[in-house]
């Protein structure tokens, strides 16, 4: 489709909706939701439903020792949106400096317990997600909240992946595949609620 570009430029996989967000129980106005990242957006929304998935009340959890870790790469909208932003409302600043993705979480949430935010590359997310149960083992927090996400906005981040041979030319992406020939760039938005088993109401681990 040409819900972002052409698909003759060079294909993506794309989430729905991605600028939508209910901000009613989220402690965020107007202005604020307005110049802030989806990516934060989504990841808050993605972290209430693991919380809930959970078998727990994210907003009966106030004061917890709760660690909030998540990761990403390169932000789309990060200078676009920030340089162009809708309305001098003084929120552009907080809405899309990346830290605040985990913040904003544990603001809203009132968790206690470390808040940041990690960089590195591709493999940001398997490492916030050790870095999490880490925090636990050791003792330093009961539970954590790790989040990764990737939103595209704009095809040149794509493009450039196809400068550097990377993306596949067809547009499909076969993992694990003898014909797989580059990557494909796409969306995704995840967060999980870890916690050690003894504590656990619901316990999805294998």
């Amino acid at each position: 489709d040409e819900v972002r570009w052409s698909p003759d430029t060079i294909g993506v996989g794309k989430l729905h909706d991605i600028d939508t967000f209910d901000s009613s129980p989220f402690k965020m106005h107007s202005k604020l939701v307005r110049a802030t990242d989806p990516t934060t957006t989504q990841t808050l929304e993605r972290a209430f439903e693991a919380i809930i998935d959970a078998g727990m009340n994210p907003f009966a959890m106030s004061g917890r020792n709760i660690a909030v870790i998540s990761a990403s790469m390169v932000s789309d909208s990060e200078n676009t949106r920030a340089g162009t932003s809708y309305e001098a409302s003084g929120f552009t600043i907080m809405g899309h400096n990346r830290s605040m993705v985990s913040n904003r979480i544990s603001y809203t949430f009132n968790f206690t317990g470390p808040s940041f935010s990690i960089h590195t590359s591709w493999a940001g997310g398997v490492r916030a997600l050790q870095q999490g149960a880490e925090l636990i083992a050791k003792g330093f927090v009961e539970a954590a909240i790790v989040s990764t996400a990737s939103l595209i906005f704009f095809k040149a981040t794509a493009l450039e992946y196809e400068d550097m041979e990377m993306a596949t030319p067809g547009g499909r992406c076969r993992s694990f595949d003898a014909n797989a020939n580059g990557t494909c760039r796409s969306e995704g938005v995840v967060s999980f609620f870890l916690q050690r088993a003894s504590d656990a109401k619901r316990n999805y681990a294998t």
